[in-house]
């Protein structure tokens, strides 16, 4: 199942959490809609 995370932290064990999940994308609020949207396209074309 594709992952995208979504996070306001920054801490280094999460940050490893996702790497070592296979999410396709992380994004750290805040963030701009587009970069939602281009993160949500590049999981889907995978």
């Amino acid at each position: 199942m594709p992952l995208i995370m979504l996070t306001a932290c920054e801490e280094d064990p999460l940050l490893s959490f996702v790497r070592e999940s296979g999410a396709y994308c992380l994004l750290r609020k805040p963030f701009e809609a587009n970069d939602l949207i281009g993160c949500i396209e590049r999981t889907l074309d995978n």
